[in-house]
Parts: structure tokens; sequence; C-alpha cells
């Protein structure tokens, strides 16, 4: 698995996150936000985030041990998926 950082996550993150056509300012999402709640991502764009860790990770990700909570946030996408 590719090593990337906390903050270069996400920094890639928010960029990735800023091709998306959202009426919610990014600026204002936390990494501990819910991104579901925050309008940020819905059942379709976690398919688009499911492809960029797997860019990231440099490896496909394991989908049978991971629900939809390991989604819900910046901070957890990357412990869930990122983190060693």
């Amino acid at each position: 698995m590719n090593a990337i950082t906390r903050d270069a996550f996400d920094t890639e993150f928010r960029t990735f996150l800023s091709t998306f056509e959202l009426d919610v300012d990014l600026a204002t999402v936390t990494a501990d936000d819910n991104l579901f709640d925050q309008g940020v991502l819905d059942s379709f764009s976690v398919l688009r985030v499911i492809v960029l860790v797997e860019r990231l990770r440099g490896e496909p990700v394991d989908l049978e041990h991971a629900g939809i909570e390991s989604f819900a946030s910046i901070s957890t996408i990357y412990e869930s998926f990122i983190a060693d």
C-alpha cells in the first residue's frame, strides 16, 4: 500500500471533492463532519470516493468489511482505508 500522510490525504481529498457540483462550501466542512449529512456525499459519489481511495492506496479496497459508515467523514475514510 502507498503511504500518504493525513495532511496530504486531506488536501488530496478536498481537491477531489472540489470537482463535485456541490451546494456546500468545502471550507466549512471539518475532517470530522458527516459528509452525508452535510450534502457532500451521496450513494453515487461514494463510488467515486472508492476509486480515489484505491488510487491513493495503490490497491483495491476490501468492501466486504466496509460499511457506509466507513465513508462518513474525511477522518473515517482516512482511518478506515489509508492509515496503517
